[in-house]
């Protein structure tokens, strides 16, 4: 599978905003991924959010809660399948933007914008979890030729 750089996101709406973006993301409809949230010194909890798209260098995505760019934040990714998901933890990710969510009937929400970071340590950089973040791409990617096939028949 190639990418261009160049290549518009599959998104709907994307046509109307400039695209930051250097490889193509993927609808993620079948994603679904929560964000660890840290709510005092020794407190967290994890929090659902709402999948906007994807692709094996990041996670676009909808919450209620407003972070800062640059600030790190970790995620977990699960790829709902017939067969059997793929779960990927302790997904290290860096913010690369954040904005109200226009496109949403959410009050309140922001649009993420995320970036893997897979220099965060040894388990991000570990073979293992880079194939799994490219299998999620690869199977997101033939769902969506799929469904395009289909629609054109």
């Amino acid at each position: 599978m190639t990418h261009s750089d160049l290549e518009p996101a599959i998104v709907e709406g994307a046509l109307d905003k400039v695209d930051r973006r250097s490889c193509r993301r993927f609808p993620a409809t079948e994603l679904l991924a929560r964000v660890k949230i840290k709510s005092g010194i020794f407190s967290q909890h994890w929090e659902d959010i709402r999948t906007a798209d994807y692709n094996k260098k990041g996670l676009a995505f909808i919450t209620n809660q407003q972070f800062s760019e640059g600030q790190e934040i970790t995620l977990q990714i699960t790829l709902m399948m017939e067969m059997g998901n793929i779960q990927v933890n302790d997904v290290k990710a860096i913010v690369k933007n954040c904005t109200p969510a226009t496109d949403t009937p959410e009050p309140g929400a922001y649009h993420v914008g995320t970036l893997f970071n897979y220099a965060a340590n040894r388990h991000m950089k570990s073979l293992d979890t880079q194939s799994q973040l490219g299998r999620i791409e690869g199977i997101l990617d033939r769902s969506l030729n799929l469904k395009l096939k289909l629609s054109q028949q």
